[in-house]
This record gives structure tokens, C-alpha cells and sequence, in this order.
């Protein structure tokens, strides 16, 4: 009887947490406050920490209610301080690309920005502070994967002078799930940084959706178009 408890009880634990997106070893970590929350993905190859922030208004501070507002923020990490500059690229009425320096203060449960200046240019009501690290469900966790993903396509596509590092870095941070549920808007992507000639991380970009699916016949003539434009010849071949 003991027995049966103990694996009923295990049982439970594992039913009760397989809803949850991985909290404690993914590469990327969401962090939140109210209605705004921010994703951190850690610097590889590129060097750089990158945090992409959607900050929302809250209707409890007044009427007037801002839009969705879109920041990315860049910076090498050094203890729990991150030092860098955050990009004010998108809001629901303006964008703008000046960019400001900023430090962030990480660690496992919280995020803090020093420069209320890059927060106020969104708008009225906009919510920060301290953001506190989250643990989502997986349908939520997928929810705000697909939201970045959507907005870096739209960066991609429409931005002359795309964020293309920070896109590289970001997927090649994602999980094979997240890159197979992800996996049309990531290998667009890569082709519009291919077609922008930003081939270098087009090709890290499309390597990694191969990687995910190594079926998806699109993908390897997109590779190769990103080969060809560095001069790679042989190995462009063996993709087209």
C-alpha cells in the first residue's frame, strides 16, 4: 500500500508538471510584470545577451491606454549586470530607432532596467519595473514564442537594417519544438535576411530549421542561395 502511494504521488508530480513549459533549462526565460513580459535569450556565438520586450498599458492607471509596445535590448553580461543598448523599434502608432544605452540588472528572478527614458517613450500607462521570472504553461510559453517569432518576421521583412544578429541568436537558442511549431515564419526569416544579402546569419538561421526538419526541400534552396552569396560554392551545391 505504501508502494502504490509513493508511485501514485510521483505519478501526479509528473502529470501535474508536463502542462508547464521547461522553466529551469531552456535558453530562453520569460520574465513578467502585469501585462508586460520580456524573453531573455542568452548570448552564444554572437557574444551578445538579448532581451525582447512587449510592454503593454494597464487600464487600472487611468483611461488613457497605450499600445503594445516592442523594445529590444543588446549587451554583454558580465555577473548579473548587463551592459548595452536598447532599441525602440516598434509601437502600434510609431517606431523609432534611436538608440540609448542601458544597463540591466539579471538574475534568477528578477529583471531591472535603469532608464525609465527608454520605457516612457511608449506611451501612457506603459508597465515596468522589476520584471519577474515566469513559469508558463506550455500553451502560454508557445503563445509568446510565437509572438517574438512573428514580430522578428516583421522586422526581417519590412527593416531595412533588420536585427538580424539578435534573430540569429534567438533561434538558434529555441528547442526543435519551438523551431517545428515556428518553423514557416523562422524559415522566412532566413530568406528575407538571404534576399537583404545579411547571408552569414540567414545561413545559421536555415541550418537550424535543417537541423529541426531535415525534410522541408525549401529550406535547402534557401540555404543555398545564402552559400552562394558568401562564395561558398561546393557547399551550396550539396544543398541545391
Amino acid at each position: 500500500m505504501k508502494n502504490s502511494f509513493l508511485f501514485i504521488a510521483v505519478l501526479l508530480i509528473i502529470t501535474v508538471n508536463k502542462g508547464w513549459a521547461d522553466f529551469n533549462s531552456s535558453k530562453v526565460v520569460f520574465y513578467n510584470i502585469e501585462n508586460s513580459y520580456i524573453l531573455y535569450s542568452h548570448g552564444n556565438e554572437v557574444k551578445e545577451d538579448y532581451i525582447w520586450l512587449k510592454l503593454a498599458g494597464d487600464a487600472r492607471k487611468g483611461q488613457a491606454i497605450s499600445g503594445d509596445c516592442d523594445l529590444l535590448f543588446a549587451g554583454n553580461r558580465k555577473n548579473n549586470i548587463i551592459n548595452g543598448k536598447a532599441l525602440h523599434y516598434e509601437t502600434d502608432i510609431s517606431s523609432n530607432d534611436d538608440i540609448q544605452n542601458v544597463k540591466a540588472m539579471v538574475n534568477d528572478q528578477y529583471i531591472t532596467f535603469d532608464n525609465d527614458e527608454m520605457f516612457g517613450q511608449c506611451g501612457l500607462n506603459v508597465v515596468y519595473g522589476s520584471f519577474l521570472r515566469s513559469k508558463l504553461s506550455q500553451k502560454k510559453y508557445d503563445k509568446q514564442i510565437k509572438e517574438i517569432i512573428v514580430d522578428n518576421l516583421y522586422d526581417a521583412k519590412n527593416n531595412n537594417n533588420p536585427n538580424q544578429r539578435a534573430f540569429s541568436n534567438l533561434v538558434d537558442n529555441l528547442k526543435c519544438s519551438d523551431i517545428l511549431n515556428n518553423i514557416q515564419e523562422i524559415n522566412d526569416i532566413g530568406f528575407y535576411l538571404q534576399q537583404r544579402k545579411y547571408s552569414i546569419n540567414s545561413e545559421k538561421i536555415l541550418k537550424k530549421v535543417i537541423a529541426c526538419e531535415p525534410n522541408r526541400v525549401v529550406t535547402y534552396l534557401n540555404l543555398g542561395d545564402a552559400l552562394n552569396d558568401q562564395s561558398k560554392i561546393i557547399e551550396a551545391k550539396k544543398y541545391y
